[in-house]
Formats: structure tokens, C-alpha cells, sequence
């Protein structure tokens, strides 16, 4: 579990970060591409992250969260396509746009300056609603306002000894291109290619609009690839803490241990502390099921009770998670959807509608009702038209007093919990001879409740409000039969 490692694994990192900890804030780092998030695989990278800012600060550490936005990323076929939901006819008008930054490119949908901004708001939307508040750095911004000017001269003044260092540690490894430069001309970064650097000037081609391309290190526009950059990141912002793939940590040639090769070679030599992570499988489908359907306890559950491990996210993978995700006591997400939404929309908890926990619940439940569960699930008040129509008198007596032990029951022991309530309950029906079997199918034929809904749980969860106008109904219909 998170609790374990957290209690564990990371103060022993943080002891040993301390040595390398120069003042008392840690920072916590993980980044993204503001491209429209159609898949969630990341989603555990993110919400790790936050898991551990979050403990320390309740720790009382001084954390910053860097979320870091790589808006200079250049526009794919594949992140347009995830971006604009496979809308054809947006995808027609934005391919000629590919290759070029999303910083550069309009906003699909008209409602902001552009192409990052507007997944960036989608983005940051997410996360708040995960309860997820990390700094974004725009790193298009970055590089803009002169922040890798100082990278650059040391990077192109080692132009020619960057693959050296490399193939002397790497042997088998091959760094394809060392900065991508932006073209004047056509706006591309996707196909340019550095031709020579000597003299302080940089000399490149676009093979997109095939025109020749010349500066100086400092006035040269584009950015750095992504383990450069990365290099550069660690000495610009100091990341304490990092979540990472196992991929990117493979001790002989992974992409963290290049990194921190290029920052001891070329920068202050500075590097995080790597967590481990294991890779999310997850298709296109089930990832934009599980944001709006799963709050964050759920989406902690499904995600970092075995954070080290791979996993392929599945219905049946979700719905277990929701069965294992306590929210309110010791009801689950899964019951509360079952048993407690139907309540949570009506009169019967309007004092709970002012709360915004709730209400955010509601909305969840909501979705994930209708996308997981696909069934009626809601407990109703039956009518008394509906009462006529069944005629079991002797076990609508039974009924009433049954509802009555319960009501006094949940107000003498409102903090008992479930189990106690339970083991109660057969108290109750054993001492007054009453079969499970025989009365509890009545009463979910005559609240049109689903018999896979435990009644204990029904009972124990619903408002008493609903008891009582529930009592009311049955007292009025055995009232009707003896006129």
C-alpha cells in the first residue's frame, strides 16, 4: 500500500536526501504534454506524486509541486486525434499543423489563445477535481523568457563532445538529436536538423520547407531533446523527488541514469531521487470512463495499492476498486452508488446538498452508475397503489416493526458501524421468529431494489427520513385493508 511505502521506503530516501537538501524546502516534480489527455496512463505518475507532497506537508515540510507542461512538444497525428475526440473533420482542418509547437497552433474549439492553453485548462480542471494543485511550468515559457539561454551556450560549445561522453558510458547507446531547432520560415520543429556548429553560430536545415537556417547559440530558437532537457530541468528547478518507469530506470541504459550522466558532465551535476512506478495499460475507452466516474480515494485505490507493478486497468479491475474503496465510515464507493446516491438527489438529505464533498460525490456516483453499473439501482418509496397490489398482509406486519427497531436502533447507535448493526439485526429477526428468506425478497420486491443489494446494508446506510416516510406508507396501506 501508499501508507506503507510512504512510512518506509520514503524516509529512507529522505535521509539520504538530506545530505543533498541545501535548504528546508523538498520539491516533488512529474510532467506532462498539454495535448488533450485522452488516456490516463500517466494518471498514476500524477496522483503518486501529489500522494507524497501531500504526506510531507502533513509532516510539516515545506513542499513545492512542480508539474512541468512540455508546450514546445510539436503536434502529432495521435495527440490531435486523442485531443479533438477522433473528430474527423478536425483532424482534416489541424493536420497541417503537425510538427508544429502546440504553443503555436490555434485552440481547436475557439475558446482560447491557443493549443496548449486549452488543454492546459482541461488539464489543470482534472487535476483540481482529483484534488490535485501542483505548479505548472509552462515550459515553451521557459525557454522563451531566457531560462535555457546559459544551457545553451554550454550545450552547443560541447556540441561535438556530448555523443563522446555518451558512447564512453552508453556504449550501445545512440542520442539522435541534440536540439530541434524551431524554423523561422514554416514554424516546424519536428524536421529540422543541425548541419554544423563552430563559431558560435549554429547552422541547420528544415527539411520541411527545405530552407537554411543560421544563429548564434543564444538567439537560436527551438529545444533541447528530452534527456538534455530533462539534464537542464534537475539544475534549474532542483527535483528532490521524481516517480519514474522501470524502463527509465534500467541500470544499464535507461533514460534517468543518461540524464543524470549529462547533469554531472555538462550542469551542477544535480539529479532527484528516482520512485519507482509500474507501468498502466489502459484503453481508450475504459480511460475516459474512469475520470469522471471515479472519485480520488477510488482512483488512489486502483492506482497505488501496488504502485511498483504493472497493471492493465479493466472494468472488473474499477468495480473492485470501488468495493474496496471506503468513503463514509465503513461504506463503500460501490454501496454508496447502490445504496446511498439514490438519497443524496432527493429531499431526504437536502442539509448534505450545501456540502460540496457531497455534491462532488453525486457527480461521480452519478457517472459511474450509468457507465459500470448500467442498472436501476435506486430504492424507492413504493406507492400505496403499488401496496394494494400485494396482499402478503402478515409479512407487511412484520415489516413495520421491523422498521421501527431499526429507526431506534440507528438513533441510539447513529457511530455503531455496519457490523454491529448487522449482527444486531439477526438478533432482532431471531428473537421474533422472523425468516430472512421469506421476508427480505418481499421488501425488495416492494422497494423495487435489486436482490444482489444486501437489505442490512440498505437499512444501515439510508436516511432515516427515508424510514420513516417508508413506515408511513406501510402503516397507511395495513390501514386501508382493515376499512
Amino acid at each position: 500500500m501508499v501508507n506503507k511505502f510512504i512510512d518506509e521506503e520514503l524516509k529512507s530516501i529522505l535521509e539520504k536526501r538530506r545530505k543533498k537538501i541545501s535548504n528546508k524546502i523538498i520539491t516533488v516534480s512529474t510532467g506532462t504534454t498539454s495535448s488533450g489527455l485522452g488516456d490516463e496512463r500517466n494518471l498514476r505518475e500524477f496522483l503518486f506524486a501529489d500522494t507524497i507532497a501531500k504526506y510531507l506537508r502533513d509532516k510539516g515540510e515545506n513542499v513545492f509541486f512542480y508539474l512541468f507542461d512540455d508546450s514546445f512538444d510539436p503536434l502529432t497525428h495521435p495527440k490531435l486525434k486523442v485531443g479533438v475526440s477522433k473528430d474527423r473533420e478536425l483532424i482534416k482542418k489541424f493536420e497541417k499543423y503537425y510538427g508544429t509547437p502546440i504553443k503555436l497552433i490555434p485552440d481547436p474549439y475557439e475558446c482560447h489563445s491557443n493549443y496548449s492553453a486549452h488543454f492546459q485548462e482541461q488539464i489543470i480542471e482534472r487535476f483540481h477535481n482529483l484534488g490535485i494543485f501542483p505548479t505548472i511550468i509552462d515550459v515553451w515559457s521557459l525557454y522563451q523568457n531566457g531560462q535555457y539561454d546559459s544551457a545553451k551556450e554550454i550545450v552547443f560549445k560541447n556540441y561535438s563532445n556530448i555523443p563522446k561522453i555518451l558512447k564512453k558510458h552508453f556504449p550501445n547507446y545512440t542520442m539522435k538529436q541534440i536540439f530541434w531547432i524551431l524554423c523561422p520560415h514554416c514554424k516546424k520543429i519536428d524536421n529540422t536538423k543541425i548541419l554544423k556548429v563552430e563559431k558560435g553560430q549554429v547552422f541547420g536545415q528544415c527539411d520541411n520547407c527545405r530552407k537554411k537556417i543560421n544563429a548564434s547559440f543564444k538567439k537560436i530558437k527551438g529545444k533541447f531533446s528530452w534527456k538534455i532537457d530533462s539534464a537542464i530541468r534537475w539544475n534549474l528547478f532542483k527535483p528532490d523527488l521524481e516517480p519514474y518507469l522501470d524502463a527509465y530506470l534500467d541500470p544499464i541504459m535507461g533514460s534517468y541514469l543518461i540524464t543524470k550522466v549529462l547533469s554531472e558532465e555538462f550542469f551542477d551535476g544535480f539529479s532527484p531521487e528516482p520512485i519507482r512506478i509500474g507501468k498502466v495499460h489502459i484503453d481508450r475507452d475504459m480511460s475516459l470512463s474512469i475520470l469522471p466516474t471515479c472519485p480520488r480515494p477510488v482512483m488512489d485505490n486502483l492506482l497505488l495499492a501496488n504502485r511498483v507493478r504493472d497493471i492493465t486497468i479493466s472494468e472488473k479491475r474499477v468495480i473492485n476498486a470501488a468495493k474496496n474503496t471506503l468513503i463514509d465510515g465503513d461504506l463503500s464507493y460501490f454501496d454508496y452508488v447502490r445504496i446511498r446516491l439514490p438519497y443524496d438527489t432527493n429531499d431526504f438529505t437536502t442539509a448534505r446538498l450545501n456540502d460540496k464533498n457531497t455534491i462532488n460525490l453525486i457527480n461521480f456516483g452519478s457517472e459511474f452508475s450509468r457507465k459500470f453499473l448500467n442498472k436501476n439501482l435506486q430504492p424507492q418509496i413504493p406507492s400505496t397503489e403499488k401496496l394494494s397490489e400485494i396482499e402478503h398482509k402478515f409479512k407487511k406486519l412484520h415489516i413495520i416493526p421491523l422498521i421501527n427497531w431499526i429507526i431506534e436502533y440507528k438513533v441510539d447507535h447513529s457511530n455503531s458501524g455496519h457490523e454491529k448493526f448487522l449482527k444486531a439485526l439477526n438478533v432482532y429477526l431471531s428473537d421474533h421468529n422472523i425468516s430472512r428468506k421469506e421476508l427480505f425478497p418481499f421488501i425488495h420486491q416492494i422497494l423495487s431494489v435489486e436482490k444482489s443489494i444486501p437489505l442490512s446494508k440498505l437499512f444501515y446506510f439510508s436516511p432515516i427520513g427515508f424510514l420513516h416516510d417508508f413506515l408511513t406508507i406501510l402503516l397507511l396501506d395495513v390501514e386501508r385493508q382493515r376499512e
